[in-house]
């Protein structure tokens, strides 16, 4: 079954699924650090940079946030934050005001975001790519031959992957 739906992810094309993910390696933690605040801060940020390109390119729209209700309390509280001061990289102004909180059974979105969210994790966990690359044309690009944009490994490490490969190229890295 999760062939069939990540076959069905694979065969989407932009813009009717866009992907954004953002994996936090354990060799980036410093004390202070806040690691949730940094995950969804930078996949909030991510989106936001996403909208605020659809916007130069004629579509003037805002994005929707939309999270698990089950963590309801916790995301509400960061993305208050997020309005008010902006993440560690930048404000968010092309974001709706909070984020829609739904449950798994109001919108088959929140099983997609799974679907991307266990790619992602196979591939920097366990080096498994089976799903990741149903996923990995998904994620946001500025053009259909550009790096993944939308895809960010934040490490302290020397790493290849393919979100921190394209920006050592470039001499972006995926540190904090």
């Amino acid at each position: 079954m999760l062939d069939e739906l990540y076959g069905l992810i694979d065969n989407q094309s932009f813009p009717n699924l866009i992907a954004f993910g953002t994996c936090f390696h354990i060799s980036a933690y410093k004390a202070g650090i806040h690691v949730l605040d940094a995950v969804f801060g930078d996949i909030v940020t991510r989106f936001n940079t996403f909208m605020v390109r659809q916007h130069r390119y004629g579509y003037p729209t805002k994005g929707l946030v939309i999270v698990d209700q089950a963590h309801e309390d916790k995301y509400r509280e960061l993305f208050q934050n997020f309005r008010e001061t902006g993440t560690r990289y930048g404000t968010v102004n092309n974001v709706v005001d909070i984020p829609y909180f739904a449950g798994r059974v109001d919108t088959r979105m929140i099983q997609v975001a799974d679907l991307v969210a266990y790619s992602v994790y196979q591939y920097y966990e366990h080096n498994n790519l089976r799903y990741f690359n149903h996923v990995n044309e998904r994620f946001d690009r500025r053009g259909p031959h550009d790096p993944p944009d939308g895809l960010k490994h934040i490490t302290s490490e020397d790493c290849q992957c393919i979100a921190c490969g394209w920006r050592v190229g470039r001499k972006i890295t995926g540190q904090i």
